[in-house]
């Protein structure tokens, strides 16, 4: 049988389907299929242009070439207006992609073809653009047409194959002249016609899966049932059945096949680890070491955009969607994911041992491991399925397998589970595979597919896979992720009992107190690397330096040691210390394979007393080191600068590559490092965002030796701090790294005396609001956290007075909120009761001048909290009459002349206030704003913090129905404060007071609003009182 006589006995393509809905889906992946079997990539659809519309756009995965499309899935044939409208359309729009240079082609697909005269038209518009040379292609695409580009593309058996198929018992019959091809959910589907004469009427018919087998009965049943509420005509005819296959033992094929997934799958062992009193391997069931993940989307179409990076179980993921790609970072726990879906699917009753969510379905799941495939890469999805029997030595097996697995994919049971897709080291090889895989889902709609890989070796596929398979990222271990991996690993390797217990909660906590060693248990290995650094040291360094210290060493010395050659930690550490440097140096967190051989061997050029006598060559040195410890992890590959492909790598955690790079600028690891002090070797360095954890950790390492540095950076800050603008309290375009390293260095506890310890705080603290303003970039959390280490370091004593005898002994107006703020984060610190009501009110009552202010400021914090509820619930008021008190007292503390009374008293108002947290009683009120005013008119020059938070408050007590009686002076000081405002709050405050004592009326109000241009300034747009007093409008 020729290919093309096959196509021409192509007659319809049934959509099998009632609901208009999916019956347009279902010709949508038609079309989809048809187009990548052709080439073409991802398309975008319904695209309305000038008027017309054109229902895709492609483009070519290889070629600068792209499709536009017209696709009608009507039952009559399409006629010649449909076409000429098509076709005017294309004209419009292919001019605009030809001027770019890119080439265009147009198809029109019709489910049932095309009259005759659209042919013969089509004809003749080609012999003229071939006349004009024009390079512009215009493809009808009927039943024949799309049946032929499926088959080309492998999406579709032959006719020929499907015929062969089908086995007919007890009568001879005659395979018809044509065949339909009929599209359903279950997916593409050859309707054979059989007759008992030749060239007679049909008699019989039969249903061949695409995959070239013929389908099962109970699924034919199914569609049998359906195409009769869609008027297929079957009346009539008799169906063919499959008949039961013959020596098919697919129970034993199956055990057999589980049973090799058992095998492979079952155990995770840790190899070289101290389970006892001596090193040694220990197994441990999959189940009891797993715990479940997190996951969350970066898809763009979601339609809830704001919550993009919301919490996602694994549920969701596989009963939401038939096809997903899971990524993560090294180590993020993708392959023990896809083992445990394997086993569970296997062995049902092994699902019930981990509470994860996983859905109770009957899949046969399917598991293949990428950097098995080798070549093999490149063969069909079926063909590397098939190899499966020779892997697990099931041989005997081998057709009964295969009728198993085919027999699952019609029954949409298959459960594939790809591992470690960026594992295909050839690029070209993972491209192709992952085309192999949608040509598979296209073949096989319902198979429920799962792909794992490194985000960065999946970056060559994103565009294939995205239009099959829906992304998801594995999210970082959170706090009970994190303890249940450690309970569960303390009972797997120590043993089930309540000491155990304790003992894992108790290394939790140490953990779960710093951020740094947060941020390297969020991965499941580094946090496994973590508990056997407790194992094998006896307890966990808390300092950054120590740890890192014994983490690597565990995994250069101990990690995997049964199965591999040992390393040299002699040389290993200062080749790999040497690399680390010259990435930072260049500021890479990846290095290709070539690059990273060339620092090697620059290394031992330049370190011949340590490096001469290595008898490793670069190579094998990088095999070893990746094999043995993880602390070196292949991403995938890219282009060097030769534009070659080849492997990239890099440290397991930045954390690694920083403290590695920090130790060799104290050991001088490093490029041209004779006699280089440790100041020369960090200066040119400095302002560099990826140069602020080195900074410090070079410092601890150096110990006495870092105090050239510690003046360096105190005479630096100390230059910055002469520079402050006034008006802002920083230095405009100051990047607070040079504050950062030095308060970084005191947190990291770098060996001081008491003078420059004394020296070093108080130039952090008073330049703690360029540290603040850090919060907003990326990765600020750590210089917000610094003065919380700071304060549970060896020098919290230090820290703690200075911040006191500052604050209560030598008040200074520019510095009051940065040492308030401090002295309030560090009260709570030693009570975490201290925002209690009664707490606050019992050390206002208190006569002691510091509990009174540390009264007031922390009634200033639980203002704040009750403004941000979202913060801290427990921060709202219950007891009314404590309030009162509360209010009573700050109000006479504003009384006072002394200046940090007043102020403390004056922030606290600031936050209370009707415009912030409005929980001041009605009744204070008044006396409240009286106060103010006073304070307010007075010369407040000296102190322009001060003048800030009374101006801040005096804005914030005005509530409508608030009237003030007039003072002398007042009007001037109004009229100064708003048209010269000497910061943030001097402008809404005299607006405000303007309206409650009449000063201005609500029109003039708004007049002056308007004339000054300053009716959009936040702090007036937003004000709560003038939009009740109808002052600026309210804005939903």
């Amino acid at each position: 049988m020729g290919s093309n006589i096959e196509y021409e006995k192509v007659r319809n393509i049934i959509i099998c389907e009632t609901d208009k809905n999916k019956k347009g889906d279902l010709f949508n992946r038609l079309a989809y299929d048809v187009f990548h079997a052709l080439g073409f990539g991802e398309p975008r659809f319904n695209i309305p242009k000038s008027g017309r519309e054109i229902d895709l756009i492609l483009q070519h995965r290889t070629e600068n070439r792209v499709a536009l499309v017209e696709c009608k899935a009507h039952a009559e044939k399409v006629g010649g207006a449909d076409v000429n409208k098509f076709i005017g359309a294309l004209d419009v729009e292919r001019g605009k992609y030809e001027q770019d240079g890119i080439s265009v082609v147009g198809y029109f697909l019709s489910q049932s073809g095309f009259k005759g005269s659209v042919y013969e038209q089509e004809e003749e518009r080609a012999k003229g653009r071939k006349e004009r040379n024009e390079k512009f292609e215009m493809i009808l695409l009927a039943p024949d047409g799309i049946v032929r580009e499926l088959i080309q593309g492998h999406v579709l058996c032959t006719l020929e194959q499907a015929a062969s198929a089908v086995k007919i018992q007890g009568e001879e019959l005659y395979l018809c002249e044509q065949a339909d091809l009929l599209a359903c959910e279950e997916g593409w589907i050859w309707v054979l016609y059989y007759a008992r004469f030749p060239k007679q009427e049909a008699t019989h018919f039969a249903f061949v899966h695409a995959d070239g087998n013929q389908l099962l009965n109970r699924i034919s049943d199914i569609i049998l049932q359906r195409a009769v509420l869609c008027n297929a005509d079957f009346s009539g005819l008799i169906y063919l059945e499959a008949p039961p296959e013959k020596n098919y033992d697919g129970k034993a094929a199956q055990e057999a096949y589980f049973q090799y997934l058992k095998t492979e799958l079952s155990e995770i062992q840790f190899e070289g680890m101290p389970t006892d009193k001596e090193a040694g391997a220990v197994k441990v069931d999959l189940e009891n070491i797993f715990v479940p993940l997190q996951f969350y989307s970066n898809n763009e179409d979601e339609e809830d955009t704001k919550n993009k990076k919301r919490n996602i179980l694994i549920n969701e993921i596989l009963g939401g969607s038939l096809r997903a790609a899971i990524l993560a970072k090294p180590g993020g726990g993708k392959s023990t994911l896809i083992r445990r879906m394997a086993l569970a699917y296997a062995y049902p009753e092994r699902r019930l041992r981990v509470d994860d969510g996983l859905p109770d379905r009957d899949w046969f799941p399917v598991y293949i491991r990428c950097r098995d495939l080798e070549n093999n890469a490149t063969k069909s999805i079926m063909e590397i399925i098939s190899l499966i029997v020779q892997r697990a030595e099931i041989v005997k097996y081998v057709n009964s397998f295969k009728i198993l697995i085919e027999n699952a994919l019609q029954d949409g049971r298959i459960l594939l589970l790809i591992d470690g897709l960026d594992e295909i080291s050839n690029e070209k090889h993972r491209i192709c595979f992952a085309n192999q895989l949608r040509t598979f889902v296209a073949t096989y709609p319902n198979v429920h597919l799962i792909i794992t890989s490194r985000e960065t070796g999946f970056r060559a596929v994103t565009g294939t896979i995205a239009t099959y398979c829906k992304q998801y990222f594995i999210g970082g271990l959170k706090e009970e992720q994190i303890r249940l991996l450690s309970l569960k690993w303390h009972q797997a390797i120590l043993g089930d009992s309540r000491q155990v217990e304790a003992d894992s909660n108790k290394l939790c906590d140490t953990i779960l107190r710093d951020k740094r060693i947060v941020a390297l248990a969020e991965n499941p290995l580094l946090l496994t690397t973590l508990l056997f650094v407790k194992r094998c040291v006896g307890y966990l360094p808390t300092k950054r330096c120590r740890l890192y210290e014994e983490m690597i060493k565990l995994l250069l010395v101990t990690w995997n040691a049964a199965a591999h050659d040992k390393l040299d930690m002699d040389e290993t550490e200062p080749q790999l210390a040497f690399v680390a440097y010259c990435m930072m140096e260049q500021g890479q967190q990846k290095i290709t394979r070539d690059k990273l051989e060339k620092y090697i061997i620059e290394a031992r050029k330049e370190l011949p007393e340590i490096l001469d006598y290595t008898q490793v060559s670069p190579s094998k040195f990088i095999e070893q080191v990746e094999e043995r410890s993880s602390l070196l992890i292949q991403l995938g590959y890219e282009e060097n600068d030769l534009g070659q492909m080849t492997a990239s790598y890099e440290f397991s955690h930045l954390s690694f590559q920083e403290y590695l790079a920090a130790k060799a600028i104290v050991k001088q690891w490093m490029p041209n490092s004779r006699n280089m002090d440790l100041v020369k070797a960090l200066e040119p360095h400095m302002e560099e965002e990826h140069w602020r954890e080195v900074i410090p950790l070079a410092a601890f390492l150096s110990g006495r030796d870092a105090r050239p540095l510690i003046e360096y950076l105190i005479k630096r800050n100390e230059k910055c701090e002469s520079l402050v603008d006034s008006d802002i309290g920083i230095i405009r375009n100051d990047s607070g790294m040079i504050t950062l390293h030095l308060a970084n260095c005191i947190a990291n506890e770098v060996p001081v005396n008491q003078d420059l310890l004394q020296k070093s705080i108080l130039i952090v603290l008073k330049r703690k609001r360029i540290l603040e303003r850090r919060r907003f970039e990326p990765g600020g959390y750590r210089a917000i956290d610094v003065f919380g280490t700071i304060a549970k370091s060896k020098y919290g004593n230090n820290f703690y007075n200075i911040v006191k005898n500052e604050l209560f002994n030598h008040f200074e107006d520019k510095y009051v909120s940065e040492f308030s703020d401090e002295w309030i984060r560090l009260c709570l610190q030693m009570d975490e009761n201290g925002l209690e009501s009664n707490n606050i009110l019992s050390l206002l009552k208190d006569d002691n001048r510091q509990k009174r202010v540390t009264g007031a400021l922390l009634m200033m914090d639980k203002a704040f909290l009750c403004f941000y509820p979202r913060k801290v619930q427990e921060a709202k008021f219950t007891d009314v009459g404590c309030k009162k008190e509360i209010f009573t007292i700050i109000e006479q503390m504003l009384k006072s002349e002394d200046d940090l009374s007043v102020y403390s008293a004056a922030w606290c108002i600031a936050w209370a206030g009707f415009g912030e947290a409005d929980i001041i009683p009605q009744e204070a009120i008044a006396g409240i704003a009286e106060r103010l005013v006073e304070l307010w008119i007075s010369d407040m020059s000296a102190s322009p913090n001060l003048k800030r938070v009374i101006s801040w408050g005096l804005a914030n007590v005005c509530i409508p129905g608030l009237k003030m009686e007039k003072k002398s002076g007042l009007a001037e000081v109004i009229e100064s404060n708003f048209n010269a405002p000497e910061n943030s709050r001097d402008r809404i405050a005299a607006v405000h007071v303007a309206i409650v004592t009449n000063e201005w009326s609500i029109d003039e109000a708004k007049l002056r609003l308007k004339q000054f241009g300053v009716a959009q300034e936040y702090s007036i747009r937003e004000s709560r009182f003038l939009k009740i007093m109808k002052v600026v409008p309210i804005y939903n």
